[in-house]
This record gives structure tokens, sequence and C-alpha cells, in this order.
């Protein structure tokens, strides 16, 4: 499967719209929540990226 099909078949939506969640358009979203951790680590978006780096791996040698 890859990232294109999972997206269609997750049927992601804006909450407020309910329009559905174009693959470049989770990209964006996700790499933002990136920032967030660095910009707002308190902020559920920030904290929750966070969490989701580490448990990848990415904090191994801090």
């Amino acid at each position: 499967m890859t990232f294109t099909e999972a997206v269609r078949e997750l049927e992601l939506r804006y909450p407020n719209s309910q329009k559905p969640v174009s693959p470049d358009e989770l990209i964006d979203i996700l790499k933002s929540d990136v920032v967030l951790v660095v910009e707002r680590p308190g902020s559920w978006e920030g904290a929750n990226m966070h969490e989701v780096l580490r448990c990848h791996g990415f904090f191994m040698n801090k």
C-alpha cells in the first residue's frame, strides 16, 4: 500500500468542513506539527508529535 492509498482508505476529513484531506495536505499538517514540537512543546499537537518521533527512535541519543 502506498501513502496516497492509505490516506484515501482512512477517509480523513477536516473537522469543521468535512472536506477530504489530500495526501499533500496531510503532509503539510504533519510538518506543522513537527515545528510545534519546538515552538509549542506543551500543545497537544507538539506533545503528541514528540511522542510519535520518540516512539520511532529519533531521540535515542538524548
